[in-house]
């Protein structure tokens, strides 16, 4: 779920509960770009032991969609007094998980490459 249209049509809980979950996300990425890199090999490797195309660009859409699946467990709730300060906060974070995951699907790939050398 992106953008305020979306989130403001939940309520101050399952926003609270959004908000928890995006920090947690976020928190996992920035500790775990080996685990990324890891991952993105672990793709390769099964895609390669099947025959299947193995590229880069292949590798790393499945890499991204699992990242996506995955959910973090979310953090103790933020405390905030109205939907009109969660709504922006949703925003600053979802903006931050998604640069998180361009980061680290760009470190994957940079990673991959360096073993194909």
């Amino acid at each position: 779920m992106t953008g305020h249209h979306q989130a403001a049509d939940l309520g101050p809980a399952r926003l609270r509960l959004r908000l928890s979950s995006l920090l947690a996300a976020a928190e996992d990425l920035r500790e775990e770009w080996d685990t990324t890199t890891e991952l993105a090999e672990h793709l390769r490797t099964q895609r390669r032991r099947v025959g299947q195309d193995a590229s880069l660009a292949t590798v790393l859409a499945d890499l991204e969609v699992l990242m996506r699946a995955s959910a973090a467990f979310p953090t103790t709730p933020h405390r905030y007094r109205s939907i009109g300060e969660l709504l922006p906060a949703i925003a600053q974070a979802e903006r931050a998980y998604e640069d998180l995951l361009r980061r680290h699907l760009a470190h994957a790939g940079q990673c991959l490459q360096e073993q194909d050398q």
